[in-house]
């Protein structure tokens, strides 16, 4: 009947390295040397932060599925 079936992102909606770069690259070019001198208050580096925890997960996914696809290629 009514199967659910996994979704995946499509490439226009992953997050690529470069776009957390450049995100939290401005604050460099604002003179920020170090992450904890980051004002967590300030919602440019909430939107930065946002981005690199998305970035990671998806990561993270990509590394799970391929590790269990490498796994069941051995088996």
């Amino acid at each position: 009947m009514g199967e659910s079936f996994p979704t995946f992102p499509t490439p226009e909606s992953l997050i690529s390295k470069e776009q957390v770069i450049a995100a939290y690259k401005k604050f460099i070019d604002r003179g920020i040397k170090s992450p904890d001198s980051l004002n967590l208050d300030d919602p440019e580096v909430q939107e930065a932060n946002e981005l690199f925890y998305k970035w990671q997960s998806q990561e993270d996914a990509a590394a799970a599925v391929k590790a269990k696809a490498d796994a069941d290629a051995k088996k």
